[in-house]
């Protein structure tokens, strides 16, 4: 689907055409022309190329067309009009609703949006074809299947015969008419442009040349007489439509010996031929809808091969196989580079005796390649030759020439299909065999269900093995404008041993089922976007054999010999089960792409490619891309590829947590880097538009430097990277969690220095920025493969460190990739090889790698103190041993002692892509590797999302120890798993964990006991202590999730062991130590703490857990006569990971309740009383928060080195209040907030009251009898106390007054109401109040009704008071226009409304303005009882016209004026009325201009603003603004008249409109000797200046004829003496006074024409507007043509010129060079 968006101009006609598709007649689409006003309209209209039958505009309106031509004041919206004569089809688009609404030309009263869904109809009636005759059988005469028969029955009728014709109808071809003497129908054979009609029930033999029909229809049969060889017919027609009948020329078992030319004619404006519930015929057609048998005479030999390469000049050619073409037959010579076009075409002068060589009738213009590559093991050999294919046969179908057939490509089709007539259905059947299609298909039509192909199937159905069979062989089609052959709802059709050359667009398209394509030939096929030349760019990468949606297909023995874009796109075979014939034998040479599968392509659950050699491919040997869990290509040969074979899987969301297994296999084929036959001086990049367009995002990829990749690594994604519209190896995607690749039984042959640099056999994907999941080679043989060429690491992107991708640091991907040789056949012995992943360390800035970026806590050890770096991990990247060695130019390290595999770490945590954890850091063995994650792959509104998934795809060596820090927060919840390992291939892992719940461990979803784990006497779960150092460690081969959590380092051990996930659940558990009296364990418990607790707790005393009691005696005893009692309270492990997930939020609720009972009763002193037992000290650790959430937010935003989760709870004893509240005036928010601390009796801070997920929370009251009003009340929140503050920010008093005191008391939890304190008494001034504009209808239209909302404000802050009756007033508010300077229009409508006291507003509805302009409006407030009287005035609000239009925008200007008066007294403060007032007269004076960015300054009064609109309108607003300032222009503000001065600027520049200078001063009588007086001095005064200036100019040197570097570039008024455009030859300096005043800016106005948003009470900006005529003005030369079309509907007549005029050349403004103008038109007015 394709979508547009347009501007159209009201009042105009539209044509609309697609480009490259305008000969299409059946248009459809849908569309909506947004906001149309009663007055606004658009014709669109279409040229169509046939004359349709029906129109659909409207939705369900089903209307007759209008009988004459369309006009807005004679039609609806809706209409529609056809002219026959140019097949022009119009439309009206409307805003008008009703005849009375146009008539009376009112104001809209609103917009509106008008749908359509276009249809234009072909054969919409019934008769769109002849009814089928009826046949009156005689009695007792037998009905005969025609399409049983295998020969020509004995009786038949012959075309030749008159007596075969007797009884057509008239108007049929047969049919003479009546003859005058003896007034009978004349009968005889048809004659030239004929309808003819082979009626049901007859046979007729073609027996003589044939007429050129007009059409001619086959309900019996037709069969042409086969004579021999002599036998020559041409069947020429329109359109041939076999309907139930047959068309006989040859047979199955005995070919037409003969020569047939079906000659088929017509272009774009032919008729075409719609078929009742069916397919469109079209024109130029044979439409088989019966039978058509067309066996041309055999040829045995269809396409072979070069045996030797044919050089240029050469003029003979030797063949592989023996042929029996004959002398004249034309073939074709495959390219064998690239360039597609390096195909040839020749004529066969004469062959050898044995046929194998063959003298062409020219010389060779290309080398043509063949050769075959022999390994150095001397058995495996690939061929590479140029394929030969003949185009001859004694039949033909043609498509005839005239003089637009390439324009218009517009050739022969034949088409089998189905359609029904009268309930009768009609399906066809064709075979067609040895026929040459020339000329043929129809370039534009590409829907597969109007297929305007060559040869086309359409929903034939099943094709059985019987009378009716149908198949397609051993035929040519060339020099077509379309695909070849076409199978689209066909099922079992053969289609074998066809030469295809130069096609538009796949040789075929094969989409039906079980349907076999065997041994065809496919050269020079055409990318239909770069076709003619067109340039365009669409996503398709257009295949030879268009496959993909086939179902079950046979793929055998096919070749594609020079295609533009691709070879083969189909889904492949079943990986297993496959009940179809194999494929086998499949080549494809010359193209971009050799085999490709696409997104969306491929079958479930396993894709397999086999059987194909693919040579020569430019971009990829083979491209595989799609979303099943498996591929698999085996027993393929790719060689001069640049990419050999690149492989992608997509679908498996790591968001979601899919880790489906996914794999790659490429086993059993052979892959050649660069052979020694590839030219690199021949074997060029074509420069045609589809490389070019290819470019952008087709290309593949090698080293850097050039050279050939054999196999990219496996790339495994969350979701497609949009290949063909996006790089073909990108990533748009997260990474999927899983993914192998094996590479088994490869032979990888000369991949050494190439064209461009070195081959290599294997190679990271550049465009692969995130995971590169491993790769494992095993069998493989290598020939001609140096060392250096085995693989390549490609280097993490710079571009990519940036905030929308990989932020501060390098992606991962090409840092963490694996490639590890299984059996040692790759690398010399079992070894692997890992990237150089410390690359640039402490090195390149850029890449923000280096010690700075190792968590904190990995360099800290338990004391807080900073360990050094170089005994920590005095190396750097993925670990290694002396078994590794560095390989600058793998850019990695090959290593054969270490057994590596992928480390999966995966934060299972609701905010995985809103937290970021990185960088992590792993530690094994001295070696650090720090990892960053995902890149940003999210798109939010045009941004990138700033998300990043918390999951990393890491390198470990196995049976190795390993510690992980994470930079942030550690998650709740985490899965490790080691990606493909086997059962007996562990590690084991440290995790630091800052603030430690209890963490449970499962593997594969069952609980794992910790390795300390036991059960008391209660049957609860405990962890002993270890008695000696790594008691409990789990063993690094020990069972799958051993685990044990050492306490004192706050690491978390687990045994990581086969591919099974291991999860790290964070489980609540709150924990409690409380300080009792020093007793003995044994009266603790006879206490029973537990009991107690679980009574007050509510909660099953199972969930409690005494851990540990540190007696007075202990050595860890911390006060005298104290025993801490260390208590544990959560829910037992769940045995299920899935139920332990969804249990976790009621446990952390249950918890949450029970600390902050526990903290409360502390905090109040009643929890010894609550439990029974004396407590004395209490410290807690609380449950962690729920992820993503603020809580848990702020906990990761704790420093974790410094941040400890052990709260000791301390008692409050007193409340302070720290900052006394400064109020501003009643109702306002303080400005300084009141902040309250509370202390213990030692005098300590408390820093938290309450728990985290239960905070105390203060409240601020007045207090009862205090302040000289008791109305007055607390406006505001609560505060609550954290990190030793309770800090309120909103808090007001409602009423002004004196006295008032404010207390502050805890109310959460209520029992701690007695901690209170209290302010200073308070005294709040009354508010000063205002009103604002805060709403008004949007697009203000002349004597439209309006509404408009005014309310009240506190003047001082602006905001908006609510509650307006706070003092018990009620409020009214009148409003009048306030006119700064005169205007006539006048409001009216109920000018004084009262306040809505709920909604505080006072709300005028059903106002109006009767005239345009800018209008201020005054608003009187007043309050009963009275004690507020103001007034308020609103910004400037404007006043449309119903039928203004907004002028496009194609010139503009900068104006200035001056106008008299004293600036302070006449225009200080009142900038925004003058420029109202210019803007009126402007915009009310002047069309197609807008006025805007107003601003004045000093120097009587200079005003500044621009002009916008067109060019004319512009220029005629100019001449006149200069006329008007001539004639004494003048302004009125508030009673104070501005005339301007005779001076005006336009962009700086002096401006005199169509004047040539500026105007004479006026006569005036002075003295003759005056004036030679003043004449004389003046002289004196120039000679002086000129000694002076002489000397000066020898002291500083000679002046440019430019400004100086510090002279002002603003042009002086036109005072000077010199005209503009004169050069006196002299330097005159000029400069300002540097003490000008600065101009005063206007805020700016704003006037929002209707469809725009107009936000009342904000700045104004004078807005771009036109209105209707322009009030009379002075003429001028500019104003004498009219360039722009009407600008409203009512200055349109129906019968309006559409003419578009171009100035021969533009003058300076304010003049037209007239001459030049009619000179270049004798017809000017």
């Amino acid at each position: 689907m394709k979508a547009w968006m347009a501007t159209f101009q009201s009042g105009t006609e539209v044509n609309l055409f697609y480009e490259n598709a305008d000969h299409i007649t059946n248009i459809s689409y849908s569309g909506v022309y947004y906001q149309l006003t009663e007055d606004q309209y658009v014709i669109v209209s279409h040229n169509l190329t046939q004359s349709p039958d029906k129109f659909a505009i409207i939705p369900g309106d089903d209307r007759d067309p209008s009988p004459n031509p369309l006009t807005y004041e004679d039609n609806e919206h809706g209409d529609y009009y056809f002219d026959d004569s140019t097949r022009t089809f119009s439309y009206l688009i409307s805003g008008k609703t009703s005849v009375a609404a146009r008539k009376k030309r009112d104001l809209p009263t609103s917009f509106v949006n008008r749908n359509v869904q276009l249809k234009v109809y072909r054969c919409y009636f019934k008769d769109c074809i002849p009814q089928v005759p009826n046949i009156t059988q005689a009695e007792g005469e037998e009905s005969v299947d025609f399409h049983l028969a295998t020969e020509r029955p004995d009786s038949f009728e012959r075309w030749s015969d008159p007596v075969t014709w007797e009884g057509t109808e008239a108007g049929w071809g047969g049919n003479y008419g009546e003859s005058r003497k003896k007034r009978q129908v004349v009968y005889g054979p048809p004659r030239d442009g004929d309808n003819v009609r082979i009626l049901a029930g007859k046979w007729i033999v073609a027996d003589v040349e044939l007429p050129s029909l007009n059409k001619l229809f086959i309900y019996g049969v037709l069969e042409l007489d086969d004579t021999g060889p002599n036998a020559d017919y041409t069947l020429s027609a329109h359109q041939i439509l076999v309907q139930g009948g047959r068309l006989i020329i040859g047979w199955e078992d005995n070919p037409f010996q003969g020569t047939v030319r079906m000659l088929l004619r017509g272009n774009h404006l032919t008729p075409d031929m719609p078929l009742p519930n069916g397919p469109n015929l079209g024109a130029k057609a044979l439409g088989c809808f019966g039978g058509c048998d067309i066996h041309g005479k055999n040829r045995v030999v269809t396409f072979t091969r070069l045996a030797q390469t044919g050089n240029v000049g050469d003029s003979t050619i030797t063949l592989v196989d023996a042929v029996d073409w004959a002398v004249g037959d034309d073939i074709a010579i495959a390219t064998t580079t690239f360039d597609v076009w390096q195909t040839e075409t020749f004529k066969i002068v004469s062959l050898s005796e044995d046929t194998t060589t063959i003298t062409l009738n020219g010389t060779l213009a290309y080398k043509h390649m063949a050769e075959t590559l022999t390994l150095a093991d001397g058995q495996t050999t690939v061929t590479m030759a140029a394929e030969v294919g003949l185009l001859s046969r004694n039949i033909q179908i043609i498509g005839e020439d005239y003089n637009d057939l390439f324009e218009e490509s517009f050739g022969a089709r034949v088409l089998v299909g189905t359609f029904t007539q009268k309930s009768v259905e009609y399906t066809g059947y064709a075979r067609v065999e040895n026929v040459e299609f020339y000329h043929t298909g129809q370039e534009g039509w590409t829907d597969f269900y109007d297929p305007r192909y060559s040869l086309a199937f359409l929903d034939v159905g099943l094709v059985e093995d019987d009378h009716r069979k149908s198949y397609i062989r051993k035929n040519t089609f060339h020099s077509g404008f379309s695909p070849a052959i076409g199978v689209f709802g066909t099922q079992n059709m053969d289609v074998e041993d066809n030469v295809i050359h130069h096609t538009v667009g796949p040789a075929m398209r094969i989409w039906g089922v079980d349907n076999k394509v065997r041994r065809n030939l496919a050269m020079l096929l055409i990318w239909p976007d770069g076709y003619q030349d067109r340039g365009e760019d669409s996503p398709e990468w257009t295949p030879a054999f268009d496959m993909f949606e086939a179902l079950s297909p046979v793929l055998v023995g096919n070749v594609v010999a020079g295609s533009q874009r691709s070879g083969f796109r189909v889904d492949g075979e079943p990986c297993s089960g496959n009940l179809a014939e194999a494929w086998s034998d499949n080549i494809a040479h010359s193209c971009m792409v050799g085999v490709l599968v696409f997104p969306g392509d491929g079958l479930k659950p396993c894709s397999r490619i086999a059987h194909f050699t693919v040579w020569k491919a430019h971009d990829y040997g083979i491209y595989f891309q799609t979303d099943t869990t498996d591929v698999i290509v085996e027993d393929v040969v790719v060689v001069d590829s640049q990419v050999g074979i690149y492989t992608m899987l997509y679908g498996a969301k790591s968001l979601s947590h899919d880790a489906t297994a996914r794999s790659i296999t490429v086993q059993n084929s052979l892959v050649v880097g660069t052979s020694p036959f590839f030219d690199c001086n021949a074997d060029y990049t074509p420069g045609d538009h589809s490389y070019r367009m290819a470019s952008r995002y087709g290309r593949g990829f090698g080293r850097p430097g050039g050279g050939r990749v054999g196999i990219s690594s496996g790339q495994f994604s969350s979701k497609s990277n949009a290949a063909g519209i996006q790089p073909f190896n990108g990533d748009k995607g997260y990474p999927a969690i899983n993914g192998v690749s094996y590479i088994r039984g490869m032979t990888f042959s000369h991949f050494k220095q190439s064209c461009k640099g070195q081959d290599v056999v294997w190679m990271t994907n550049p465009g692969q920025e995130d995971a590169i999941h491993p790769t494992k080679i095993s069998g493989t043989t290598l020939h001609d493969v140096e060392d250096l060429n085995k693989v390549f690491f490609d280097r993490p992107s710079l571009g990519k460190i940036h905030p929308a991708d990989c932020v501060d640091m390098e992606c991962d991907g090409k840092k963490n990739a694996i490639f590890d040789d299984e059996d040692g056949t790759f690398l010399g012995s079992v070894g692997t090889v890992i990237p150089e992943a410390e690359f640039e360390w402490d090195g390149d800035p850029r890449r923000g790698l280096g010690d700075y970026r190792i968590p904190k806590m990995m360099l800290t050890d338990l004391e807080g103190h900073r360990l050094d770096i170089n005994q920590v991990a005095p190396n750097k990247g993925i670990v290694r041993d002396d078994s590794c060695t560095y390989k600058s130019y793998w850019q990695a390290w090959e290593c054969h002692d270490i057994d590596y595999e992928m480390l999966i770490i995966e934060s299972m945590d609701a905010d995985t892509e809103m937290r970021r954890l990185s960088p992590v850091a792993l530690l094994a063995d001295g070696y650090v590797d720090l990892e960053n994650g995902p890149q940003d792959q999210g798109w939010c509104s045009g941004y990138t999302c700033q998300k990043r998934i918390s999951t990393f795809w890491t390198v470990v060596g196995i049976a190795r120890h390993y510690e992980l820090y994470f930079t942030g927060t550690s998650p709740q919840n985490l899965r490790l798993r080691l990606l493909n390992a086997r059962s007996d291939q562990s590690m084991r892992l440290g995790i630091f964990y800052a603030n430690p719940q209890r963490l449970d461990i499962y593997a594969g979803g069952r609980y794992i006991l910790p390795e300390n784990g036991a059960f008391n006497d209660a049957g609860q779960m405990i962890a002993l202590k270890p008695e000696t150092e790594g008691q409990y460690y789990p063993a690094i081969d020990g069972p799958s999730g051993a685990n044990f959590f050492d306490r004192p380092w706050q690491r978390q051990y687990l045994t990581i062991k086969g591919n099974e996930p291991i999860d790290i659940k964070t489980t609540p558990v709150l924990f409690v130590t409380f300080g009792v009296p020093a007793i003995t364990v044994d009266n603790f418990f006879e206490v029973n703490l537990r009991a107690n607790l679980a009574a007050y707790l509510n909660i099953p005393a199972s969930k409690i857990r005494v851990v540990n009691v540190v007696r007075e005696d202990s050595g860890r005893k911390k006060r005298e006569g104290i025993t801490d009692v260390e208590v544990e309270i959560t829910d037992p492990p769940v045995e299920d990971y899935e139920e332990a997930l969804e249990t976790v939020e009621q446990s952390r609720e249950e918890l949450q309740v029970a600390a902050s009972t526990i903290v409360d009763a502390m905090q109040l002193g009643t929890l010894s009383n609550d439990t029974g037992v004396p407590i004395i000290s209490l410290a807690i650790i609380e449950p962690v928060p729920t992820p993503n959430t603020t809580e848990w937010e702020e906990v990761t935003q704790e420093d974790s080195q410094t941040f400890s989760q052990v709260a000791q709870i301390q008692v409050p004893a007193r409340i302070e209040l720290h900052t006394q509240p400064e109020p501003l005036h009643e109702g306002s928010e303080f400005p300084v907030q009141p902040k309250l601390q509370v202390f213990d009796d030692s005098g300590d801070l408390l820093m938290n009251l309450g728990t985290v997920a239960s905070r105390w929370e203060v409240q601020a009251t007045v207090r009862t009898g205090s302040g000289s009003d008791s109305r007055a009340q607390i406006i505001g929140d609560n505060a609550v106390f954290k990190d030793g503050w309770a800090n309120f920010t909103n808090l007001a008093i409602s009423h002004s007054g004196q006295g008032y005191i404010i207390d502050f008391i805890i109310v959460k939890p209520q029992a701690a109401s007695t901690f209170r304190t209290a302010s200073n008494p308070l005294y709040l001034s009354d508010r000063i109040l205002s009103g604002k504009l805060f709403t008004i209808t949007e697009d203000l239209t002349v004597n439209e009704p309006f509404t408009m909302s005014v309310g009240i404000i506190d003047a001082v802050t602006g905001q908006e008071i609510q509650d307006i009756a706070w003092k018990g007033h009620a409020w009214t508010c009148s409003v009048e226009l306030y006119k700064p300077f005169p205007e006539n229009g006048e409001l009216t409508g109920s000018t004084t409304i009262n306040f809505d006291p709920t909604a505080g507003r006072a709300t005028f509805t059903s106002m109006t303005l009767d005239q345009f302009s800018i209008y201020y409006f005054k608003f009187h407030i007043r309050s009963s009882p009275s004690d507020y009287d103001f007034l308020v005035e609103s910004e400037p609000i404007t006043a449309w016209p119903a039928d203004y239009v907004t002028p496009v925008e194609e010139d503009s200007a900068h104006v200035t004026m001056r106008f008299n008066g004293d600036y302070q007294q006449v225009a200080a403060g009142k900038e925004g009325y003058l420029g109202s007032t210019l803007w009126v007269h402007i915009m009310d004076t002047y069309t197609e201009v807008t006025v805007g960015n107003f601003s004045f300054s000093e120097g009587s009064v200079v005003a500044d603003f621009d002009l916008k609109g067109t060019a004319t309108g512009v220029n005629s607003t100019l001449i006149g603004l200069w006329d008007e300032v001539k004639d004494g222009l003048s302004l009125v503000v508030e009673g104070n008249t501005l005339r301007a001065q005779v001076s005006m600027l336009v962009d700086g520049e002096d401006y005199y409109g169509m004047d040539s200078g500026p105007p004479a001063a006026p006569p005036a009588d002075f003295p003759m000797g005056a004036i030679i007086g003043v004449v004389a001095v003046v002289m004196i005064v120039a000679i002086v200046a000129g000694v002076l200036f002489y000397f000066k100019k020898k002291r500083r040197g000679p002046f440019s004829k430019t400004e100086p570097e510090d002279e002002d570039p603003m042009n002086q008024p036109s005072s000077s003496k010199t005209s503009p455009g004169v050069d006196n030859g002299s330097f005159i300096e000029m400069k300002e006074p540097k003490t000008m005043t600065a101009p005063a800016v206007l805020p700016p106005l704003k006037m929002v024409p209707p469809g725009h948003t107009q936000h009342l009470g904000k700045a104004v900006v004078l807005p771009p507007v036109v209105l209707g005529p322009s009030v009379p003005r002075r003429a001028s030369a500019a104003s004498i043509l009219t360039l722009s079309r009407p600008t409203s509907a009512a200055s349109r007549s129906s019968s309006m010129p559409e003419v578009d005029v171009t100035l021969p050349g533009m003058s300076p403004r304010g003049s037209v060079d007239l001459g030049s103008l009619l000179g270049s038109s004798a017809d000017l007015p």
